[in-house]
């Protein structure tokens, strides 16, 4: 196939069968319902369950993503690592509002959450944590 249009309509996409859930049953914080999320996705295997996407804006306002490792969630507060000298670091100085989005295909499952990024650490490289203001998107 040489037309991408048809190559991508050619592709399955969310195809299940996934787990059930039940947005009647949602836990009180962000952070509970990752957590149940997260062991669901190490138990069914999906390869690097703690890959996260880190979305910021330049000093352009143009949107930026790179893929980071989530390296702690504490309550509703999300760590990762980055130096504070790397591009996204220097985004994030200008502009601490961030989000994060775990994807899990095998489940039919993401989350979202969106929050101000705070340096946590005492040096580059330590966590900087994005603390989620609402509930996860769904």
């Amino acid at each position: 196939m040489n037309n991408p249009n048809d190559l991508l309509r050619s592709l399955e996409s969310l195809s299940g069968p996934f787990p059930s859930f039940d947005v009647n049953m949602l836990p009180e914080t962000p952070g509970e319902l990752f957590l149940q999320w997260l062991n669901l996705a190490i138990e069914n295997g999906v390869k690097e369950p703690h890959a996260m996407t880190l979305s910021t804006v330049d000093a352009n306002g143009y949107p930026d993503a790179r893929v980071l490792i989530l390296k702690n969630v504490v309550n509703d507060t999300f760590y990762f690592a980055s130096s504070s000298e790397s591009r996204k670091g220097q985004q994030l100085k200008r502009n601490p509002q961030a989000a994060i989005t775990f994807y899990w295909p095998m489940l039919g499952r993401q989350i979202r959450l969106r929050g101000m990024v705070e340096d946590r650490g005492m040096r580059p490289g330590l966590p900087i944590s994005c603390s989620g203001q609402r509930k996860p998107g769904l």
